[in-house]
């Protein structure tokens, strides 16, 4: 029997975009290793409104023998966007997300699992710079330049203690998530920090785990990365000045735990 017409234990979701040359092997992938598990799971992928082959992939197909779910946007609002709707349609017990590309290895899944499991944490967050983590390949120096500059400027004006906000790796219990989503709102690549900065502010239990990490992204024009930039650096400040000036949104953020 599917495992998606059964209770949910875990979900995965892909927030995807233009990725449909490696949604095929990423997903057999991926439900290869959920299935060892001997967990029931679903898989969703969250198309933020992909111009390229996505949505005319076998979709009933992947949904019949690999537990996947699709679900589309007809426009593209940005990461935080698709990942927010695919968040929202989630049933399992526990809910992770990353990449269309899984660029961490498939048994930190298993780990974040595992400890959500413990009821030790409320979330749990792979790290890509802790002392057992690994990083595969390298990207472009002007990439690898700005996302240190991002990660200065998140550290200083949002989450000072993280030192991987970015890594494409998080998992929750399902309390918590329903507890964080009603207050997110931003739909670029700074998703990440403001989940964090929302779940901190609940004084939610966050952990960390060390990750083996493939670096296979491609390389933007510097054009496209400075525009991506800006629109990270835009989003942080407004997280950044609307959580620390907002003591009402602190207080009912404590009263919806």
């Amino acid at each position: 029997m599917n495992k998606l017409h059964s209770k949910i234990d875990i979900s995965v979701v892909i927030a995807s975009f233009n990725e449909s040359k490696v949604l095929p092997i990423s997903l057999l992938n991926l439900f290869s290793f959920l299935d060892n598990l001997q967990e029931n799971f679903e898989i969703i992928v969250s198309d933020d409104g992909s111009t390229d082959e996505t949505k005319f992939l076998n979709w009933c197909f992947y949904y019949d023998k690999f537990n996947v779910r699709y679900i589309r946007s007809s426009v593209n609002t940005g990461k935080g966007g698709a990942l927010r709707r695919g968040l929202q349609v989630s049933s399992g017990k526990y809910v992770l997300f990353t990449d269309a590309d899984i660029p961490v290895e498939l048994d930190a899944i298993y780990k974040v699992i595992e400890l959500l499991k413990k009821g030790e944490f409320d979330i749990v967050i792979g790290n890509r710079y802790l002392p057992d983590s690994e990083i595969i390949g390298s990207s472009s120096f002007m990439r690898r330049f700005l996302s240190k500059v991002f990660n200065i400027v998140v550290r200083i004006m949002v989450l000072p203690q993280y030192s991987d906000t970015q890594c494409c790796l998080k998992g929750f219990s399902l309390e918590a998530l329903k507890a964080i989503l009603p207050f997110c709102s931003v739909n670029s690549y700074a998703v990440d920090v403001e989940l964090l900065k929302i779940a901190e502010l609940q004084k939610m239990r966050i952990g960390a785990i060390p990750v083996k990490w493939k670096d296979s992204r491609i390389s933007f024009g510097l054009l496209k990365i400075i525009r991506f930039g800006i629109i990270l650096l835009k989003d942080i400040i407004c997280i950044s000045i609307t959580r620390i000036i907002s003591r009402p949104f602190e207080i009912n953020l404590k009263s919806n735990i």
